[in-house]
């Protein structure tokens, strides 16, 4: 499999794009728009330390 194809499965799935859809946008812009959409994600998924010690801290009293 050619990364033009793991990027073209990556934009039907999550955009909902056909292949000629895919076709269409420039490769930059496809690895441009996948980038994004995968800092987006990662930028969701962070924890605040404070919250990430809260959480700590209580996991371990709860085992203790």
């Amino acid at each position: 499999m050619s990364d033009l194809d793991a990027i073209r499965r990556y934009c039907m799935k999550e955009y909902g794009w056909t292949i000629r859809e895919t076709d269409d946008q420039e490769y930059k812009k496809l690895c441009r728009l996948i980038i994004e959409k995968e800092e987006a994600k990662f930028e969701n998924n962070k924890v605040s330390l404070v919250d990430f010690v809260s959480q700590y801290q209580d996991v371990n009293r709860g085992r203790g």
